[in-house]
């Protein structure tokens, strides 16, 4: 009985030591992970101060410059057709660069060689002028918008993608295109649509939706994850829909309940999840939510439900501010540009040369408003982040 007792007592002194090390072993392990946590959240405020000196030490002219993507001059060689004084009123002819380019037809070149060639132009005349590099962008959907097909492997339009390829191919058919474009000298792509289709909008769409929500989800968080796996960032529109009404020559007018209106942007709501480079608003108007005010300069649009109740924290496109729908119904560019800063937009699409005109609008307006120059910092600020994660900057420059 005294042998056993000794036993009883030997074991349950081993047992309290094993816990004891096993307990030890855990703290030392959980204090080492907590040390790492506050290294990176050390880091990560270091970052984010950094950013804020960096984007407040950026000249205003440099910073307006940076919200717009514009149009480009041919296909052979760049020159800025911007300058400082352009905006500011002066006589400075130093050249201002726009944050990003917009590829057409028109400035697609015969050969991938003559595209590079084009492209490596921007670059290094950013470099002689010490301008930030400006992201340069496509509209490479598929189908009938293509405008990479002289160089490019042919793409499929959505609709075609949906019904003819499974979720493999489909991924090896996108990242087949993001390497193709990546080689050519490309950032982002203007892709993909994913609005699902309805009687109401499919005679616009034409083909440039992946089909009904399932579809447009399952093939949109394919699409999206191909492209940005592979270097290209992806932009995905048009957010909140669009109507059988062509935008380039008037505003669409969305009817639907706000019950029926929430379930057709399902597909945006779940895939922004995903974390795309960026969101391109339509210039839709919906009767239910914001009534009257074209979507991509609607605050509650753009602020309060893509950016505060979607949670997305990525870069916001207007679509083209030269389009019909706004230029036509009250919204010339120089209104159009105040309002969608002021919507919290952080990219302004324009499908000109020139930027100066609108640039010089919010130019003027930051200098006498300390908060709208406040939002053109958070816009631009986010830009910034963009171009430090396409590599467009060099993390070195931040610090």
């Amino acid at each position: 009985m005294k042998t056993k007792s000794c036993l009883l007592i030997l074991l349950t002194f081993i047992l309290i030591s094993c816990t004891d090390k096993q307990t030890k072993k855990e703290i030392k392990k959980h204090a080492a992970a907590s040390e790492i946590q506050t290294y990176i959240n050390q880091i990560k405020i270091q970052r984010e101060e950094a950013l804020n000196r960096y984007v407040a030490d950026l000249p205003l002219e440099q910073k307006i410059a940076q919200l717009f993507i514009e149009n480009l001059e041919g296909n052979t060689s760049f020159r800025s057709y911007e300058t400082v004084g352009a905006m500011t009123g002066t006589k400075d002819d130093t050249p201002l660069i726009a944050g990003g380019y917009i590829f057409f037809s028109y400035n697609i070149a015969d050969s991938r060689e003559q595209m590079q060639a084009y492209i490596k132009s921007i670059r290094d005349y950013c470099e002689t002028y010490d301008n930030l590099q400006p992201y340069l962008c496509v509209d490479q959907e598929g189908g009938w918008v293509s405008r990479l097909k002289k160089l490019n492997p042919k793409l499929p339009s959505n609709e075609q993608v949906a019904r003819d390829f499974d979720i493999q191919a489909t991924y090896q058919l996108y990242k087949d295109q993001a390497a193709s474009m990546k080689e050519l000298g490309f950032d982002m792509n203007l892709a993909p649509v994913v609005e699902v289709c309805t009687d109401d909008n499919k005679d616009f769409l034409d083909g440039r939706s992946f089909g009904d929500l399932e579809q447009v989800i399952t093939y949109g968080r394919t699409c999206l994850n191909a492209y940005e796996n592979k270097g290209i960032a992806t932009v995905l529109k048009h957010f909140p829909g669009n109507t059988n009404t062509d935008p380039h020559t008037g505003l669409p007018e969305i009817t639907l309940t706000e019950k029926e209106l929430k379930k057709s942007i399902e597909s945006f709501r779940v895939l922004v999840q995903y974390k795309p480079a960026a969101v391109l608003m339509s210039h839709a108007r919906t009767s239910a939510i914001d009534r009257g005010v074209p979507a991509c300069l609607s605050k509650v649009w753009v602020s309060d439900i893509l950016r505060n109740e979607y949670g997305y924290k990525g870069l916001i496109f207007s679509d083209d501010i030269f389009m019909g729908a706004l230029a036509d119904n009250g919204y010339p560019p120089e209104v159009a540009a105040i309002l969608a800063v002021e919507a919290g937009v952080d990219c302004i699409m324009i499908s000109e040369k020139r930027f100066a005109k609108a640039g010089k609008v919010l130019y003027n307006r930051a200098k006498e408003d300390v908060a709208f120059e406040a939002k053109i910092n958070q816009a631009v600020k986010r830009i910034i982040k963009y171009k430090l994660e396409a590599g467009l900057i060099d993390e070195q420059e931040i610090r």
